[in-house]
């Protein structure tokens, strides 16, 4: 189908070109191993065969490489194992998820095809292996979650084999439309929902294995490489004894999610429905990229294909922002992925709120809030205040942000007493349900709890000899060319940088309670200038990378994703009313790594995921 839909639905060349040679399997080679050629190339009958057997056993990127334009490549490898920048550049990524049920049977049979695989057990024994993660491409839960929370990117489109089967039309125009393609017409769309029925595709040759089992790779006594199709088709191989258990085994994982799984027959308590496995064809996890770019050896070297740093882009920030002035001096050289690696915040898994602060109406309404405030010169003797956090190419915004209003109000409260940084790295590595690392976190609050619960250590900045953990990553200037994008998450170290003179667990500083604020500018207002900066998050768009000095305003460019960032004040600027925040990109971006934002109309989301909290003193 995606081939089809990117290639303007041409049939003929499709069929003169195998499945595998137009859509390579990334990781297939990997199976392939030296005894196992040697005994397929001995059983091998023909020149052809040995050919198939050869191109086999090569490394798919090899391959790749040697292609020019467009690439499709299909891999069931989880996220995780993927070049975060695939998710930062010109590649379509698709994910598509199918039920557990399915799943399990249709792994089963496919492991038992394929020789490489060799299974010969029965299916009990399997599904042992499978929920125990000992099959390939486990874990099979973990999997799931990494797809599910990479739905959000821009270049991901999320899709489950339920709502493929049940409305093929449907997802040929969604698929379509994600791929650049929505024109597809009536009779295309009708043409393509032929050519793709399970019927033709047991009959197409391109695309049913038989060249595979020709050359004995497949095992001919096992079932065909293209089965059923079905949504809970799982025939006799599904005792009830295995259905309880896959039922048991899923509400375990799943209970405390909010992902739904369409037409399910399993059903965890309170009526969640399930997300599956990942799935797609004949396996059980599958991401597809569709890479349009020049494809070198290192992934991490292609540009996002909508790339805003060019003239004409500019053009268009210059001609629509009237309440900002954009930074026109960009060099050349700069890669777009390097500034969406550093946005952070997802959608968290668990099912956590803060409580939410209140404040009588008319408390708020007698409340006295000045036209213009600005924490650093309420609290100058605050140095956290006034510091400008650079987190290199590390997508930990969400912690750079919420440790440092715990460490401006640490300061605050104690009046002055407590006058250091806390550290950004210890909440990364321990706080385990904050988020993941440098691959972005959660502002749901979990963060401001830990710091109630768990408390933080002192941090400084990174390369510094001050602090029980300093930050671990170096930092980035802006316009962030050159910079070594950051892969490696901190871990959970319960002791202090040589050379400190304090034990980790005496350095520990606490939060006394955690809470959001309502979705209220004047709420806001008055929690800032009655206990000091606040944390929140507001949606990133292309032109926001370009901002150098005044109110800035969403004018043009897609959405990359979701930023943390702390709020220091407020003030009104040629009658335009702003936020006054402190950003986490160092001092060379913006204004001295400050910028102001529009106030007082929820934009791009700012002022609805606003959560702080006070320290134990």
């Amino acid at each position: 189908m995606l081939w089809l839909i990117c290639n303007d639905l041409d049939f003929e060349a499709a069929g003169k070109e195998k499945l595998t040679k137009r859509f390579p399997f990334f990781e297939f080679h990997i199976y392939m191993h030296d005894e196992v050629k040697k005994q397929f190339l001995a059983e091998a009958t023909c020149p052809e065969h040995r050919e198939i057997i050869e191109a086999a056993s090569k490394p798919a990127y090899d391959y790749l490489n040697s292609l020019t334009g467009q690439r499709f490549i299909k891999t069931h490898f989880p996220v995780s194992l993927l070049p975060p920048s695939i998710f930062h550049v010109q590649a379509k990524v698709i994910y598509v998820a199918r039920n557990p049920s399915d799943v399990v049977v249709s792994y089963y049979h496919l492991n038992k095809l394929y020789r490489t695989q060799g299974y010969v057990g029965d299916f009990e024994t399997f599904y042992n292996y499978f929920e125990k993660d000992l099959t390939p491409w486990s874990p099979y839960w973990s999997h799931l979650r990494e797809g599910w929370q990479a739905r959000s990117l821009p270049n991901v489109l999320f899709m489950f084999y339920e709502d493929m089967n049940k409305d093929l039309p449907a997802t040929i125009r969604k698929v379509g439309a994600f791929l650049g393609k929505p024109d597809l017409s009536d009779e295309q769309v009708a043409t393509l929902v032929d050519h793709l029925s399970i019927r033709n595709f047991k009959n197409n040759t391109s695309v049913n294995g038989e060249e595979l089992k020709a050359a004995g790779i497949l095992n001919s006594k096992a079932q065909d490489f293209i089965r059923k199709g079905q949504v809970n088709g799982s025939g006799s191989e599904l005792t009830d004894e295995i259905r309880e258990r896959i039922r048991v085994w899923s509400e375990r994982h799943l209970a405390k999610t909010d992902m739904r799984f369409p037409e399910s027959r399993i059903q965890p308590a309170r009526d969640h429905t399930l997300i599956p496995a990942i799935m797609a064809w004949t396996t059980w996890s599958c991401l597809v990229i569709c890479v349009t770019v020049t494809l070198s050896s290192r992934l991490d070297d292609r540009r996002h294909g909508d790339d805003p740093f060019n003239d004409s882009f500019l053009e268009q920030v210059l001609a629509r922002a009237k309440t900002w002035t954009p930074d026109t001096a960009f060099r050349g050289g700069i890669r777009f992925g390097e500034f969406r690696s550093i946005k952070g915040i997802y959608e968290s898994p668990l099912d956590f709120t803060l409580p939410s602060k209140r404040l009588h109406a008319s408390s708020l309404d007698e409340a006295v809030i000045p036209d213009r405030f600005d924490a650093r010169e309420k609290w100058p003797f605050c140095q956290s205040i006034h510091s400008v956090r650079n987190q290199g190419t590390c997508g930990s915004c969400w912690a750079v942000a919420t440790v440092s209003v715990m460490s401006d109000r640490l300061c605050i409260h104690s009046d002055g007493e407590v006058n250091l940084e806390l550290a950004t790295e210890d909440l990364m590595g321990c706080c385990k349900d904050c988020g993941n690392g440098c691959n972005g976190g959660f502002l749901d609050g979990t963060a401001f709890q830990y710091w109630v619960d768990a408390g933080l250590v002192s941090g400084a900045p990174y390369n510094s000899s001050e602090g029980c953990k300093p930050y671990p990553f170096e930092p980035c200037s802006y316009p962030f060319v050159g910079c070594h994008h950051e892969k490696k998450n901190p871990k959970c170290l319960h002791h202090c940088i040589n050379g400190y003179d304090r034990k980790y667990r005496k350095d520990k500083f606490f939060g006394a309670t955690a809470y959001k604020i309502p979705n209220d500018a004047r709420m806001i207002q008055l929690e800032i200038m009655t206990n000091g900066p606040v944390a929140t998050g507001f949606e990133v768009f292309e032109d926001f990378y370009f901002y150098h000095s005044g109110v800035y305003k969403h004018v043009v460019g897609k959405k990359v994703g979701m930023h943390a960032i702390r709020i220091v004040g407020w003030g009104t600027e040629n009658g335009t009313p702003y936020w006054l925040i402190a950003n986490s990109y160092g001092d060379t971006w913006g204004d001295k790594g400050f910028f102001k934002m529009l106030r007082g109309s929820n934009h791009l989301g700012i002022e609805s995921t606003v959560i702080a909290g006070l320290p134990q003193l």
